[in-house]
C-alpha cells in the first residue's frame, strides 16, 4: 500500500473513533433532552390546569358582583345563540369565529356547536358574516329584539 493511502486510512479511523465518542455524548444529551422536556411539559400542564380552575373560580365568584351595564355582556341564564347574539353586540368592530370561539370556550364545549349558532344568526338575518368575521345586524343593534330567542 502507498504511504499515502495509509495516512489516509489512520486518519478515518481516528475520525470513526471521534465520531462514535460523539454519538455516545449525543445519545446521553438526547436521553438528558427528553427527560427535561418531559418534565416540563408534566409542569406546564400542570400549571395550565390549576390557572383554567382558578380562573373559573374566579369568574364565578365574580359574576354576581359586575353589574350589566351594557358594557358587559350578560350571559346569566341564556341560551348559547342568544349569547353569542350578547358577544357580537359588544364588538360592532366584528369578531373572528377564533376570536368568539375564545370568548365562549367555558360555555360552549363543542367548537362545532358554535359555526351552527353563527349559521343560525345568519339565517335569521341577526347577523352578517364579511371577511371572516361576524357582525351584528344594525336591526337587532338598534334594540329590536323579536328575534331575540329566549
Amino acid at each position: 500500500m502507498s504511504e499515502f493511502l495509509e495516512i489516509l486510512q489512520r486518519g478515518m479511523q481516528e475520525a470513526q473513533v471521534k465520531f462514535q465518542l460523539a454519538q455516545q455524548k449525543l445519545g446521553v444529551v438526547q436521553a438528558e433532552f427528553q427527560k427535561a422536556a418531559q418534565e416540563f411539559q408534566a409542569w406546564q400542564t400542570l400549571v395550565n390546569l390549576e390557572t383554567a380552575k382558578q380562573q373559573q373560580g374566579a369568574v364565578i365568584v365574580q359574576q354576581p358582583s359586575i353589574p350589566t351595564n351594557g358594557n358587559q355582556p350578560n350571559f346569566d341564564g341564556a341560551n348559547k345563540t342568544a349569547m353569542v347574539r350578547e358577544l357580537l353586540r359588544q364588538h360592532p368592530a366584528g369578531m373572528s369565529p377564533a376570536d368568539i370561539w375564545k370568548e365562549m370556550e367555558p360555555q360552549m364545549k363543542n367548537r362545532a356547536y358554535l359555526y351552527s349558532v353563527l349559521k343560525r344568526l345568519k339565517d335569521r338575518g341577526d347577523a352578517r358574516e364579511r371577511r371572516g368575521k361576524y357582525f351584528l345586524n344594525p336591526k337587532i343593534e338598534e334594540g329590536d329584539n323579536q328575534n331575540i330567542v329566549q
